[in-house]
């Protein structure tokens, strides 16, 4: 049962929603400011590694006080 409470199971949510780097609103960050990644953006590729092209940025969570 869905309700405004749960999502789908097939909805994903990207790792960078949660980044420091996300330019809200956007598909793009410090670290691919041409466009983040389709397997960073569906969580196959873990970005708090390195990765190729990313400009030696890497996942920071955003901490809120």
């Amino acid at each position: 049962m869905e309700d405004k409470f749960h999502q789908p199971a097939d909805i994903v949510v990207p790792q960078c929603h949660d980044c420091q780097h996300w330019i809200a609103g956007t598909t793009t960050c410090k670290a691919d400011p041409e466009g983040i990644p389709m397997g960073v953006l569906t969580n196959d590729l873990d970005h708090r590694e390195p990765l190729h092209g990313d400009h030696g940025t890497q996942f920071q969570r955003v901490i809120f006080f």
